[in-house]
């Protein structure tokens, strides 16, 4: 498996990650460890060595699962995400904000998270900013390492190609959902390119967490 780096400050990891939201059993059904240990090992074994999570995918399950697993995988780099627990559409604070964080220390047993990322929150949300400062600040005290943001349209990915220090984009609708708004008149595909080329002239990496399921080209 082929490895790259995330952004500026270096954090390698492999070229394919796994989405773990349905580690241990699909929506609605029981959280089964020993079924998302089974998938974690299988997918160590096939060289990934980057997992995606977020606080609330199964309550956070899915964070208690990945940090047993990591007792044992040190190598292994998480990405986790915040923003829509307890905070969507309109609750978003600097104390709700780092609560989420503090929260997905504990869950998995750690005391700094590798990448943590907003969460699609609402794009209203993304422009005033201060979620941005937040995360800085969050970031300067050493509990998180980076910080990026999960979007769902380009315009949100745009508006966070403008923001210091953020690690990367993923684009979890962006480049697939034929019926998102386009930002201008601009053919489809050269906005993509533009925020690509944007990401890449400021050292951000931009990644399809969804890449078959939304036919990304």
């Amino acid at each position: 498996m082929k490895t790259r780096k995330l952004g500026p400050e270096g954090l390698e990891v492999s070229e394919c990650g796994l989405g773990c939201w349905q580690l241990g059993g699909g929506w609605g059904n029981p959280w089964d460890d020993a079924v998302a240990q089974e998938i974690l090992g299988a997918a160590c074994a096939s060289g990934i060595r980057f997992l995606d999570t977020a606080d609330g995918y199964r309550g956070g399950e899915s964070e208690r699962s990945l940090g047993r697993f990591l007792r044992t995988h040190p190598e292994i780099a998480i990405a986790t995400k915040l923003g829509r627990v307890g905070m969507y559409p309109d609750g978003y604070t600097r104390e709700a904000m780092r609560r989420a964080t503090l929260n997905s220390l504990a869950r998995p047993g750690t005391d700094r998270l590798d990448l943590t990322q907003l969460h699609c929150v609402p794009t209203e949300v993304l422009r005033r900013g201060h979620v941005f400062d937040w995360l800085r600040e969050q970031r300067e005290e050493g509990l998180i390492a980076r910080f990026g943001a999960s979007v769902e349209t380009v315009e949100e990915g745009l508006i966070c190609l403008e923001q210091e220090g953020l690690t990367d984009t993923a684009s979890s609708g962006a480049a697939g959902k034929e019926e998102t708004p386009r930002v201008s008149e601009t053919p489809w595909g050269l906005i993509w390119e533009n925020a690509c080329s944007l990401a890449r002239r400021q050292c951000m990496v931009q990644w399809a967490a969804q890449p078959y399921l939304r036919s990304v080209r």
